[in-house]
């Protein structure tokens, strides 16, 4: 899963524009995902509709295999029947115990809040976060220089796929562009075609490409609106951190989401994810994540603004789950 649709959650509001499509972002949809005996496997999610359509770009393995490592919990599913019943039942039972961690007590074990303070500072580093389209597909990407974007190397695999299908919408530049949403109500959303050519620097185990946009019909003051956030990576993460993540689900208006960190290594993490933790606790026990499709490329700032991971991918543990495992890469790898 690459990026989701929002349900509950913070709103950052973004300018008035024509409702994008739904789309979905890129897991193959051969990839599978654990489901409960006698029904048939979930398919794995990934990022816009040009989701899952091209073969092997995530390997939905790879994820699983990151979180049974890290959380001590098996994902991989048992070719014994009896095996992998016994495996569900274990990651209910985690599932069960972890939101009752989070919910039932809720103020000792998670803290979720902010500085008032805080909030003016994540907000304006929100607007440099951005929509990434192409044709068939969308994504979420975020300013790190005056005309350089960050965002996952599968999304650029997708764009670049797109360019090599002999369509009048695909062959036209224009269709590939970012799009910033500024908050003020006297400023325009601010529109950016991305130059042609290969990534800056890019890395598919790392999961990111920095792509080049063309700036040249903007004045310095017009890009003065947008702050570059590459100054403000931090490495000051640690299991349990609560994140805040800003993207683009499903293509659509700027959303914010909380996580908390439930494990991590050298380059990555892992979050299981239940919803907002701010909604009514009868609904989110109901809710899994939020951000799935179109929001791969989400930049993940820490509670003091720090820059400290990118979201990428997950799935669900099996059919039917009210959580989703959720990985990211940190930005000090990068």
């Amino acid at each position: 899963i690459m990026a989701a649709p929002i349900r509950a959650d913070v709103c950052i509001q973004e300018m008035s524009t024509p409702e994008a499509t739904c789309q979905r972002m890129a897991l193959p949809q051969t990839a599978t995902v654990a489901a409960l005996p006698g029904t048939p496997p979930l398919q794995a999610i990934g990022a816009g509709p040009a989701g899952g359509v091209e073969p092997g770009i995530i390997e939905l393995r790879e994820v699983q295999q990151l979180a049974t490592r890290l959380l001590g919990i098996q994902f991989l599913q048992a070719e014994d029947e009896a095996e992998e019943a016994s495996r569900l039942r274990r990651v209910r039972d985690y599932e069960n115990q972890l939101r009752a961690d989070r919910f039932e007590n809720f103020a000792s074990m998670t803290d979720y809040s902010i500085k008032y303070a805080n909030l003016d500072l994540i907000r304006e580093r929100g607007r440099s976060v951005c929509k990434i389209e192409w044709p068939g597909g969308n994504a979420t990407g975020f300013l790190i220089g005056r005309k350089y974007v960050l965002t996952n190397c599968h999304v650029f695999d997708l764009m670049d796929a797109a360019t090599k299908r002999n369509t009048p919408a695909n062959r036209k530049a224009a269709n590939y562009r970012v799009t910033f949403y500024l908050l003020s109500e006297n400023q325009t959303n601010m529109v950016f075609s991305l130059v042609p050519s290969k990534p800056i620097s890019s890395d598919k185990a790392l999961d990111y490409a920095i792509l080049q946009i063309d700036i040249t019909k903007y004045t310095v003051q017009d890009l003065e609106h947008l702050r570059p956030l590459g100054e403000f990576v931090s490495d000051g993460l640690a299991r349990g951190s609560v994140i805040i993540l800003i993207g683009h689900p499903d293509g659509r208006e700027k959303k914010v989401e909380f996580c908390a960190v439930e494990g991590l290594d050298h380059n990555r993490t892992i979050c299981v994810n239940f919803g907002n933790p701010f909604t009514q606790a009868q609904t989110m026990t109901y809710h899994t994540s939020t951000f799935f499709h179109g929001s791969s490329g989400s930049p993940g700032l820490d509670k003091d603004g720090c820059l400290v991971l990118m979201h990428s991918r997950g799935f669900y543990p099996y059919q039917g789950a009210q959580s989703a495992i959720e990985q990211g890469g940190l930005l000090s790898s990068v």
